[in-house]
């Protein structure tokens, strides 16, 4: 869907550099598949409102997106939390990257960000799988419970497993907390 198809969507600034700082910050705090995919470039906030989130500048470098906006006379405001470098995340941004850009590859964060690239395409690859093996993996589900056979659930992947257990608590709770 193009963003113009969204009757109520917030439009947020994060660019390529904030999805490398998210990407490898999960990986600092140990992540799984799913969150080494980074953020979304479109995600529901409620399907009932039809309020979106949406990301237009998610694949722009911030750097180009400052010369460009220098270049037209715009004017920015750049939040001044975003220098505190008590924070894990303005760590990353202010002293991790300058340090693995230097010292290891002028371009990690296009590698980071092709990672997360990669992982959410195998992600949901893999929620596919998941979702059509929880159907022949599931006994019951009802109002506050699911049950799954235990004997069929054993012989799946590890993967295949946290994913089917996700939908589980999906289907019970609503959300995956």
């Amino acid at each position: 869907r193009a963003i113009a198809d969204y009757r109520t969507a917030l439009a947020l600034a994060h660019n390529l550099d904030d999805q490398a700082e998210t990407i490898l910050h999960r990986i600092l705090r140990g992540t799984g598949l799913r969150g080494l995919k980074g953020m979304a470039p479109i995600r529901v906030i409620s399907r009932k409102a039809d309020l979106f989130v949406v990301r237009p500048l998610i694949e722009i470098e911030r750097y180009e997106i400052e010369t460009y906006l220098r270049e037209k006379g715009i004017a920015y405001k750049t939040d001044l939390s975003n220098f505190d470098t008590s924070l894990t995340r303005n760590k990353i941004r202010h002293k991790l990257f300058p340090m693995l850009e230097s010292e290891f590859n002028p371009r990690v964060k296009m590698a980071l960000v092709k990672l997360g690239q990669t992982a959410g395409s195998f992600y949901l690859l893999l929620r596919e799988i998941a979702n059509e093996v929880y159907e022949n993996t599931k006994m019951i589900s009802g109002e506050g419970e699911v049950c799954l056979s235990v004997e069929e659930f054993a012989k799946l992947p590890p993967a295949i497993q946290t994913l089917i257990i996700d939908r589980a608590v999906k289907t019970v709770l609503g959300r995956v907390p």
